[in-house]
C-alpha cells in the first residue's frame, strides 16, 4: 500500500509493504520494492519517499537501506504502532 502524496513536500509515503510467507528469501522484495519506487516516483512527481519500520526489524532496515533509504530520525507514533522514519530521496 502506497500514497499519501505531499505536493508541498513533494513526498509520498510507502505505508505497507509484505511478501507472503512462503514467496520470502527469493529476492521478490527487492526486485519489487525498485519498481514500485518508480511508479511512485512517477505517479506523484515526489523528490523524497517515507516509510516506518518497526525498530527491531532489522531485517526490513537492511532491506531498505540497500535500496538507498535511511533512517532519518525522525518517529512515526501517528498510529497503533510505534515506528523509526527511512527516507529516500530521490534524483540524486
Amino acid at each position: 500500500m502506497f500514497g499519501w502524496p505531499a505536493d508541498l513536500t513533494k513526498s509520498a509515503w510507502l505505508d505497507r509493504f509484505m511478501i507472503d510467507a512462503r514467496f520470502q528469501g527469493k529476492d521478490y522484495a527487492k526486485r519489487f520494492l525498485k519498481l514500485l519506487i518508480q511508479e511512485m516516483h512517477h505517479r506523484y512527481s515526489c523528490e523524497n519517499i517515507f516509510l516506518s519500520i518497526h525498530p527491531k526489524n532489522n531485517f526490513a532496515q537492511s532491506l531498505y537501506e540497500a535500496l538507498g533509504f535511511y533512517l532519518n530520525g525522525e518517529v512515526d507514533d501517528a498510529g497503533p504502532v510505534f515506528g523509526i522514519v527511512m527516507e529516500l530521496i530521490l534524483n540524486q
